[in-house]
Order: C-alpha cells, then structure tokens, then sequence
C-alpha cells in the first residue's frame, strides 16, 4: 500500500495494533474505514450465545489459529479460557498451524468426546466451513461459524457476529466522502454497530438438535 495515497480500508483485526493509524478516534494516517474487530471479549459472547442455543453443552472442541501471525488469536483464546468454566463448559483447545491440522482433528471428533465446535475467527478457516460442517453434521455436533456464509452454503449450525452488510454500506460512505474532499484523518475508524444471529434449523434436525424458542426468536434470520 502507498501510504501518501487515501485508503479506506475494511480490516478484520485491530487496525491500531497493525499499525495503520494512530488511534481508532484519529487515525494520524492516510487510512481509514471500517474494522470487524470487536475486540476479544466478544468472543466471550459467541460463547455464550453458543451455549444457550444449544442445551447441554458441556464439552467444546475450540480451533484456533495457532501460526502466531496475529496476537489477537491468542487473546481471544484467553476470553474463553475465563468464560468456559463460568458456563460450565469445558474446552478442548485444537491449535491449527496447517489443513492438515484440521483434518486430523476433525476426524478425531466425535459425539462422546464433545457436544459442539466453536471456531475463532481466521483466514486459515474461512474457506474450510464446505469441510467443517458437513463433518460436523454427519457426527451430530453443533458448530458456531465464523461468516454468514458458513450456515447458509455450508450448513453450520450458528452464526453470531458483526453484520457484514451493513459493514459494506459504510464502507461505501467512507468511499463518498474521501472522493469529495475529505482527508482520511478527519474520519474516525469506526468499528461494529449492528450485529446478527443465524440459525441452520434444518441442520439442528440433521443432528436431533432442539432450539430453545427464546434463542429463535432473537435470531436475524432462520434457514428451514
């Protein structure tokens, strides 16, 4: 990237701790935009939203990226660490380096070692899910996805996060204005104000799963 030349950037980690502007509130730089990142807390609340849509989870097999190219991997695997046990579930932590790690571990799995898996998000995972969850479902196991994506194509189970849609109406705002004059400092990176639920009924048939009705209710949208 040019650094003398305006960016509007769409970045999934924390664009502070990846050095392209100073502050989230000014960004001192010649970038900014929209940022998915919520922070590792909210990872905590993927958990939890986890844990009530699917009644008697006690055991979760956790992937993470485990290649060291991003501190945050590492810190959201430590909200977890603190969380789990407060739910009452305990983690099976699967560092994944390669696909061949997740290959393994995914053949490994079964209903009488853990009742779902819960993927933190990661490129090295994004384009696994058409594996991921048709394994999951074949084992009757519950999977918290990373991308909308991953329940309506793939099959997973759940999605919670940030609302990628309107992520991208935003991020088109920000195009508009710098086109019009305005300098990548004067606007504030702004992080995640709308988030989603998603919810695969038709999967939670597949593995004999019932919805709580509250859960359904809160959920964004509902495939059948």
């Amino acid at each position: 990237l040019a650094p003398e030349i305006p960016t509007v950037f769409y970045f999934g980690s924390d664009p502070v701790q990846a050095g392209f502007v100073k502050s989230i509130a000014r960004p001192e730089t010649n970038f900014t935009g929209l940022t998915t990142h919520t922070g590792a807390e909210f990872e905590g609340k993927r958990l939890e939203i986890f844990h009530e849509t699917v009644p008697g989870l006690r055991r979760v097999t956790v992937f993470y990226n485990a290649r060291g190219e991003n501190p945050a991997h590492e810190m959201n695997l430590d909200v977890l660490r603190k969380i789990g046990p407060k739910l009452g579930v305990k983690l099976a932590e699967k560092p994944i380096k390669v696909a061949a790690d997740l290959d393994e571990s995914l053949r490994s799995l079964s209903k009488e070692t853990t009742d779902g898996i819960f993927v933190i998000p990661a490129s090295i995972f994004r384009n696994r899910f058409n594996k991921i969850a048709p394994l999951a479902i074949n084992k009757k196991l519950a999977v918290m996805a990373t991308e909308a994506s991953h329940v309506t194509e793939d099959g997973a189970l759940l999605f919670y996060d940030s609302d990628r849609y309107r992520i991208g109406h935003r991020l088109a705002w920000y195009v508009d204005r710098i086109l019009k004059g305005m300098k990548p400092q004067e606007l504030p990176v702004e992080a995640p104000a709308y988030f989603q639920m998603l919810i695969n009924l038709k999967t939670a048939k597949q593995i004999g799963l019932t919805i709580p009705p509250n859960v359904l209710a809160r959920a964004d949208k509902v495939i059948k």
